[in-house]
């Protein structure tokens, strides 16, 4: 078998032109992929579970097969991708079988970890620790990818860990860690996004190397969980990791950094990072209506407000997003579905932007709610990079960006917005359209966190 560790996306589609795909594993990884590569023709999955009663035959109209046919049908132009976090085992089994000595084999997570980066020869002594997450449609997994394209710009190697399961990949999690520590040399600057999506605590393995080969830790912070009242232990082992283990933090904002220096963070070691960037290669026009968008997770229980919009008349909502529950009057709420992070830009209608969350449209109430008090949402950054106007509540930490950037307008209340939007004449809206176009471009650059790191590096060696 020949293992391709290292290819990125790009290299991997190359690879698969003209040839027969298969994937080994149907589980949940599987399903990322089908979402991210959804044009990509695949002649079957491989089950190793296809003796067990009830398995499926086909999902969703590609063929499952054992590992015993595919075997049989294996030739020169087939191509496997192993679609399970658990990969080291499997690799271990391929490469008993003798007839798949010359099978080209890749690794989806491992791919999708290196963000589309390309392996660099550079003398830089600069690193980051990148983790795989599994792609959703609240751009889960956006925001830490755009983080590490960005951070490749500013010369930062990727280190993937690329972990395995609880259940049965606790030896491939840690033997990652131990690999990172390995290779990282004397006096190397390491750039690590936070909290972690690996939970075994194998990152130890960096701290016991951390003072012994003189390492120095940047953190950028993408949630401080504990700031919006989630207090399972999960984080707040998150939040000690985060408050242990760098020696200079990215945050979100000025408010983040007066909270988190009020909890003990040292506040002359935080860099304010403004606004997550939002990476797109094209300046995207959407279709303009009277709609408010609003974009993200509208769960009830986490999105309360937005089934509360029907006591709003005179307004239109553009809803995307996943866990839409359409209410018994909704007149006033268009939904138009869920979209890929790269796929909604192309998808987005309507004339503002809303930013808003909790239970309430009278204000941002509730722990959700209140955590807008400290966080810079990452839909804030999606609605200015396609250049629209937003709204945001009033006491948001980024409401202070919205004005000094004169992207947008500022609310007390939901209740009060028709009146707002009446005095907006089109003068005042193509203005704040300007300014957010303005910002888009700096956004699709990367360059909030371009700068940010600068900073965090320049706080290094004070």
């Amino acid at each position: 078998m020949i293992k391709n560790h290292n290819a990125n996306n790009k290299e991997f589609i190359r690879a698969i032109q003209s040839k027969k795909l298969y994937c080994y594993g149907a589980g949940k990884v599987y399903e990322d992929f089908r979402k991210v590569y959804s044009e990509v023709s695949l002649q079957a999955v491989i089950d190793k579970n296809m003796s067990a009663k009830g398995v499926k035959k086909t999902m969703d109209g590609i063929p499952v097969i054992s590992m015993d046919e595919f075997i049989g049908i294996c030739d020169d132009a087939s191509v496997l991708l192993i679609t399970c976090f658990d990969y080291q085992e499997i690799e271990k089994e391929l490469e008993e079988i003798e007839e798949l000595q010359k099978l080209p084999c890749y690794v989806y997570f491992l791919i999708q970890g290196r963000f589309g980066i390309a392996d660099t020869d550079g003398n830089s002594n600069k690193y980051q620790i990148a983790e795989f997450k599994l792609q959703d449609y609240c751009a889960g997994q956006k925001a830490p990818a755009d983080v590490a394209v960005i951070a490749a710009k500013a010369g930062y190697k990727v280190l993937t860990v690329n972990r395995g399961t609880h259940r049965f990949g606790l030896a491939q999690t840690q033997s990652e860690w131990q690999r990172i520590a390995d290779t990282l040399p004397e006096g190397a600057t390491v750039l690590i996004q936070l909290p972690l999506v690996d939970t075994t605590g194998s990152i130890k393995e960096l701290y016991k190397i951390k003072e012994k080969k003189h390492i120095k830790i940047i953190a950028v912070v993408h949630d401080i969980d504990m700031l919006r009242g989630d207090t399972e232990e999960y984080h707040k082992e998150q939040y000690k990791l985060t408050k242990a283990i760098a020696d200079v933090w990215i945050v979100h904002n000025d408010r983040m950094i007066q909270k988190l220096s009020g909890m003990g963070f040292p506040r002359e070691k935080m860099v304010s990072l403004g606004i997550f960037d939002y990476l797109a290669e094209h300046e995207q026009e959407i279709l303009y209506d009277d709609g408010i968008i609003i974009a993200g997770n509208l769960d009830r229980q986490k999105s309360a407000y937005i089934y509360k919009l029907n006591q709003i008349g005179q307004l239109q909502f553009n809803l995307f997003g996943t866990n839409y529950i359409t209410p018994e009057i909704d007149d006033n709420m268009h939904y138009y579905g869920a979209f890929m992070p790269d796929d909604l830009l192309a998808n987005l209608r309507g004339r503002y932007g809303l930013v808003w969350d909790g239970d309430s449209i009278e204000t941002c109430s509730g722990d959700k709610g209140e955590y807008l008090r400290y966080n810079n949402p990452h839909k804030l950054s999606l609605y200015l990079a396609v250049g629209l106007p937003v709204i945001i509540w009033s006491e948001a930490a980024e409401a202070d960006f919205v004005l000094q950037e004169n992207v947008g307008i500022v609310v007390v209340s939901l209740k009060e917005l028709a009146d707002k939007l009446k005095k907006v004449d089109k003068v005042r809206y193509n203005e704040m359209k300007a300014c957010a176009r303005r910002i888009s471009r700096r956004l699709r650059n990367g360059d909030f966190l371009l700068d940010a790191i600068n900073q965090a590096e320049e706080r290094l060696n004070r």
